[in-house]
């Protein structure tokens, strides 16, 4: 996300939490032969570490106990954006295993379950899902506590009227030309694309660190978008609630789409800063865009953003070494190494800069401590403001697959005085990460980074 802050990925769920801590539980009522597997797989799960469990799953997969076995295999397949194998996986899963779920773990699956239709455009079907569970649970949920999945539900179905993300000339590879701009009154930059949004000229900022496209009450209604539902949860520095609508087109370069979703989102509701400040921010391209491709590559040398339709794809998670996986807010993280430890940062396109978050710190207190310059950092963004105290240490080394960098200056945030998803967890890789490589390419079918 761009400088100051901008809106923030879904809100995670706690019962995903619950979900996973039962898991360890569960390891130790196991046989002995499957005992030592189970527990590593159950503290993957239990920590959201998706890079370590492949790899378990890869070469312990038939000494994991039955249940942990097609357990962890449905969460591979959902957080490294296999949807398809993912809805079957969730209902095998439900339909032989919710003894042991519970109640709140078994929601969170069905949740689960809807988000993956959802993605594959079968909206009316992740509709029907919500909708069942919500005819189930009415007289076990009280009213409040029910409200989001009825939102959920409503969402679906509105959204289950259109042919979303229609392309109008179909094409194998798609160019978009983009410019690197600074933003405000800083040195920063955002990678900025001149397109069309209902006949309207636009400029659009591309944030791969953003879940959904957005854009501001104030365009979307001079725009004519359609408004078709709320609900739409969004976490920046604060929680926030959108409302989904509908633009009839979008262009970006060559790329012409219909029925294009948008959340709309007040970007100064709850802020202190300035509206200048935040002009850039009024509308956005995210991942509900970007993952509709099989993959787009960034060419810093000719700053040109190409898009490819084509999938080749593979199901044999044998086969796959992915390095990217997503977050349970839905953006991209890459599987970054220290040389000691490995960490999920976020890649984001739509942050000025880069920086490693508190569990990093809790790895190299020491070394940040001795080598580390103190400073406590501002931030804005939706939702209002934060502060964070960081060290800023003058390099650190990191790999990624075979590319081996280092990231001068790296601020490193111990705590935030907001309870937020932005500055917690291992940290981001923002633009200025991008812009080092003559070519960035993000490889949705097969999750992989690849760097030039």
């Amino acid at each position: 996300m761009p400088w100051p802050t901008k809106a923030r990925k879904t809100t995670k769920t706690k019962r995903m939490r619950k979900l996973f801590s039962i898991l360890i539980v569960l390891a130790l009522a196991m046989p002995a032969q499957a005992q030592e597997a189970d527990s590593l797989a159950a503290v993957c799960l239990n920590q959201s570490d998706w890079f370590r469990l492949q790899e378990i799953y890869r070469t312990d997969s038939t000494r994991i106990s039955p249940f942990l076995r097609l357990f962890s295999k449905t969460m591979l397949n959902h957080f490294f954006g296999r949807p398809e194998d993912a809805i079957n996986d969730i209902r095998k899963v439900l339909r032989d295993y919710q003894g042991e779920l519970g109640s709140s773990n078994f929601i969170s699956l069905v949740i689960m379950l809807g988000q993956n239709y959802s993605l594959l455009g079968h909206n009316k079907q992740a509709a029907a899902v919500l909708q069942n569970f919500i005819s189930t649970w009415k007289d076990r949920i009280d009213s409040i506590s029910l409200a989001p999945y009825v939102a959920r539900e409503r969402n679906y179905r509105s959204l289950s009227k259109y042919d979303l993300y229609q392309v109008r000339q179909p094409k194998a590879t798609y160019q978009i030309s983009f410019k690197i701009q600074e933003v405000g009154d800083s040195a920063q930059s955002l990678f900025f694309v001149e397109g069309g949004l209902n006949g309207h000229k636009s400029s659009f900022v591309l944030d791969t660190g953003a879940a959904y496209n957005v854009i501001t009450p104030d365009l979307a209604t001079a725009y004519g978008l359609k408004i078709i539902g709320r609900g739409t949860q969004v976490r920046g520095i604060k929680p926030l609630e959108g409302q989904t609508a509908i633009a009839e087109s979008l262009q970006l370069g060559d790329l012409m789409l219909r029925n294009v979703p948008f959340v709309v989102l007040d970007i100064q509701k709850g802020s202190k800063i300035p509206t200048q400040k935040t002009a850039f921010l009024k509308m956005i391209i995210g991942q509900s865009l970007f993952r509709r491709f099989s993959s787009c590559a960034f060419n810093f040398t000719r700053s040109t953003l190409t898009l490819h339709a084509d999938s080749t794809n593979s199901n044999n998670l044998a086969d796959l070494r992915p390095n990217l996986c997503f977050s349970q807010g839905g953006v991209l993280q890459v599987n970054v190494s220290d040389g000691r430890h490995h960490y999920p940062l976020i890649l984001d396109s739509g942050s000025t800069t880069s920086w490693m978050g508190p569990d990093y710190y809790k790895e190299h207190t020491a070394d940040v401590a001795r080598e580390g310059k103190w400073a406590i950092k501002s931030g804005a963004g939706y939702g209002g403001v934060s502060y964070t105290s960081q060290f800023i240490m003058p390099q650190i080394t990191l790999t990624i697959g075979e590319s081996t960098f280092s990231m001068k200056k790296m601020p490193i945030t111990t705590m935030s005085s907001q309870q937020n998803n932005i500055d917690s967890g291992a940290g981001r890789l923002g633009n200025e990460f991008f812009r080092r490589w003559q070519q960035l390419t993000i490889d949705y079918a097969k999750m992989t980074l690849q760097l030039k």
